[in-house]
């Protein structure tokens, strides 16, 4: 029993020491539970299990408020023994013991001189103006009645949690200021309320409230007194900033969390040689005195560390924490504070790399090692290994959407070496082709400070580098409008689902690359891929028709840093690699592309495959350009098929369709040039022999 008594009491304790304005569910739960196992609080009715009805999210009235205060104080039977005068005339019958015993012991008044107001709705303040009566104080003499929360806020009955009137007031906070008046001492008196309820015999002797280790946050609340959470829980670091941090006689070793079957535990490991207290709180929730809502420990300096627990919606969706260690005379300024990450490793699946473009080289003092990613039970968990000479944040967010209209993330980083995580939503990789994260210098960014990510999270580069690519893809460079990039080619593997391009190239600065079909066969699905600076190989998985079906693609290489529509602009023929070596047979044509500025066609041929035929086309050319292939007839209805023909003396292959070739007469293939002007141009191809 007494060993259940102080756990009950020591937990509920705590969960009342957490600053809000009515205490969340299970914290006033806890509270009124461990009253109700002493016989202090009884609640509304009981429930089909016969388990009490506590209604702690109403607001109580003046009689209820009273009758709760009389049965905190022991004093229930006592108050309905006896007969009381009173001057008020509107007190229901059953609340008149209660406010009988209270009015008669000093501990309330009325509304008028002859007016209880007992259907009214009490106040924060008028509730604990009666709890401080209770113990002792005098209105008019010791507070204010309108300001009590001035001298309960300095006993700890309170924690400046109802200085804002505004605030709604329940049931569930008469529960908590009634269970933390247990171990507030009586005026002039080393006696707490607790004491002299057992003094008393209204609760049993063998209750221990020990208020000092309650206070201190014991650890021993959060699982069993016997079991160290340290132990008991896997924890994880946090990442935090602490560069300006300073507090009297205290020193900061780690910070880490652990979840737990209904939250999370932070874990504060330090050295104090003075005991203190600190506030656990989302960074912007503070009242205009600078009173943070979030969640108080202590620091006790005869430990090394405390523990905190708290509820997985105090994390969600909060980009940053901040944890406030006060100076032991009970002030704070700004460099009692330390930045936390919200975020931690969530991960319910293993950790894999990611593809992304590091263009941070004006990031002083950083250096990125990788990026992974993981899912977890909200969304994914990214993990960076990273270098840092100091402390500073990084800001997550949607490419192009720097201005915060979209959703985003941000996270600290430390000084040092190490790991951090940020945990984001589904949506927010899901429904986006492209991330960024931008390192901050200190206040501001440099030119090069954004890293950039593809949402293809299963296109890991090691992987695919392993690729054995022997399908050649032909290409042609169309508009060359970005300097400082150069193709060195283009390549592709054949994968069970689908096939992976492999683009070797130099660049001066980051890219970004496009890859679509150029024909009507093609449904339009465009791939995007990053490209790093300074060059290598880039891999990007297509599904199996960009290959397979497609006459032509389409790619697009722009330079990202503010370039406007300015790219590099190559058609990629698909087959090029394994159309190479078939059987082909010569095709009658008539050459009439005399007008092609500086191009000769050499010969046209043919070969089967499946699904359609191969042309052939044998050329040289001074320059790059493109080559359509196009039905004379009202039968194609306007459908055209598009190759690049690279510059000098070789080979092209356009991919056409069964239908085209066998049930069209003339075909008509058309040479552009670099201006794509008029003239003659053009050459008739008659499949089925002039």
């Amino acid at each position: 029993m007494k060993k259940s008594i102080s756990f009950v009491l020591a937990l509920a304790l705590i969960l009342c020491m957490i600053p809000t304005a009515f205490a969340a569910d299970g914290e006033a739960t806890g509270a009124a539970d461990a009253l109700h196992a002493l016989g202090l609080f009884q609640g509304t009715g009981t429930d089909t299990n016969g388990k009490p009805i506590y209604d702690l999210d109403r607001a109580p009235t003046r009689a209820e408020a009273v009758t709760m205060l009389v049965r905190l104080l022991g004093k229930e039977d006592e108050a309905k023994a006896g007969t009381w005068a009173t001057p008020f005339t509107d007190v229901p019958n059953w609340a008149k013991p209660y406010v009988g015993y209270a009015y008669a012991n000093k501990l309330t008044s009325g509304t008028s001189a002859s007016t209880f107001g007992g259907s009214s709705s009490i106040t924060a303040t008028q509730y604990i103006t009666l709890v401080l009566r209770a113990l002792g104080y005098e209105s008019g003499t010791d507070f204010q009645w309108d300001k009590a929360t001035v001298l309960s806020d300095q006993i700890g009955l309170t924690n400046a949690e109802y200085k804002n009137s505004s605030l709604a007031f329940h049931r569930g906070d008469i529960a908590c200021i009634s269970f933390n008046s247990l171990g507030s001492k009586s005026k002039d008196t080393e006696k707490t309320l607790f004491n002299k309820l057992k003094e008393e015999e209204v609760i049993p002797v063998d209750a221990i409230l020990d208020v000092d280790a309650l206070t201190a946050a014991n650890e021993g609340a959060f699982i069993d007194a016997d079991v160290d959470p340290n132990e008991y829980y896997s924890y994880s670091n946090v990442g935090y900033i602490d560069d300006f941090f300073s507090v009297d006689g205290f020193s900061l070793n780690h910070i880490k969390v652990a979840a737990t079957d209904d939250g999370y535990c932070f874990k504060v490991s330090y050295k104090a040689t003075k005991s203190t207290k600190g506030n656990l709180f989302i960074m912007g929730k503070q009242e205009n005195d600078g009173k943070p809502e979030g969640y108080t420990f202590a620091i006790d300096s005869k430990k090394d560390a405390a523990y905190i627990r708290v509820s997985p919606e105090f994390l969600k969706d909060n980009y940053h924490l901040v944890m406030r260690i006060e100076n032991p005379n009970g002030t704070y300024n700004d460099k009692n504070n330390i930045t936390l990450s919200s975020s931690f490793d969530t991960a319910s699946s293993p950790y894999r790399l990611i593809d992304y473009v590091d263009d941070t080289s004006t990031a002083d003092g950083f250096s990125l090692y990788s990026l992974e990613v993981a899912e977890s039970k909200t969304g994914y968990c990214f993990r960076m290994q990273y270098k840092s000479t100091y402390a500073r944040i990084v800001n997550f967010f949607v490419a192009g959407t720097q201005d915060g209209t979209n959703e985003a993330f941000s996270f600290p980083l430390q000084k040092g070496e190490g790991y951090v995580y940020r945990t984001v939503s589904k949506t927010f990789v899901e429904n986006n082709k492209l991330l960024a994260m931008r390192v901050r210098n200190g206040d501001s960014y440099g030119e090069h400070n954004t890293i950039r990510i593809e949402t293809n999270l299963g296109a890991v580069a090691e992987d695919y580098s392993k690729l054995t690519y022997d399908i050649g893809l032909g290409h042609a460079l169309m508009v060359d409008e970005v300097k400082g990039f150069r193709l060195n080619g283009l390549s592709a593997s054949k994968t069970e689902d689908g096939y992976v391009i492999r683009i070797q190239y130099n660049s001066d600065t980051a890219k970004g690359v496009t890859l679509a079909p150029a024909g009507l066969n093609g449904d339009g699905a465009a791939q995007f891929a990053m490209l790093g600076r300074g060059g290598g190989d880039k891999y990007l998985k297509v599904p199996k028709g960009f290959i397979e079906q497609e006459p032509s693609l389409v790619m697009s290489v722009k330079d990202i840093e503010g370039s406007g529509g300015v790219r590099n602009f190559y058609v990629v023929y698909p087959s090029a690699g394994d159309v190479a070596n078939l059987s082909y047979s010569k095709l009658t044509y008539e050459n009439r592309a005399a007008g092609a500025e500086q191009f000769a066609l050499s010969d046209l041929s043919v070969a089967p495959t499946n699904g359609g035929y191969i042309i052939r086309i044998q050329y040289d050319s001074g320059f790059s350009r493109i080559a359509s292939l196009f039905p004379a007839g009202a039968q194609g209805q306007g459908m055209s098929y598009v190759t690049g023909l690279e510059r000098g003396s070789t080979y092209q292959y356009i991919r056409i369709p069964k239908s085209l070739f066998e049930n069209e007469n003339l075909l008509i293939m058309r040479i552009h040039g670099q201006d794509d002007g008029g003239g003659s141009n053009f050459v008739y191809i008659y499949p089925n022999g002039k």
